[in-house]
């Protein structure tokens, strides 16, 4: 269900469509059921770009296919390269940093 504002919107620019192009109305059907065919398109593109959007409020977040990928170790997506660290011989780390 769309939120009170958004459908004001699309209410909006529906008439501002309608005032853009009635010099196209050719009258073949009522003046509501032209307008009722602007909303209904600006309704389609409105959940054609919702779809598109992605979220970014947290770009740390695992993506779905990463869901489980490095274990459940709760140390995250680098969380890999700690654990394979932590299992080098104190001898051999001195030959990672050169």
């Amino acid at each position: 269900m769309l939120r009170k504002c958004v459908a004001q919107d699309l209410v909006q620019e529906t008439f501002l469509a309608a005032l853009r192009t009635s010099a196209s109305f050719a009258g073949r059907s009522s003046e509501r059921a032209w307008l009722f065919g602007i909303l209904r398109n600006k309704l389609a593109d409105h959940y054609r770009l919702q779809n598109r959007e992605i979220a970014t409020a947290d770009p740390e977040a695992p993506l779905p296919e990463e869901q489980g990928a490095f274990g459940r170790s709760g140390l995250g997506k680098d969380g890999w390269i700690i654990r394979l660290a932590s299992g080098i011989p104190a001898s051999a780390a001195g030959l990672a940093a050169r």
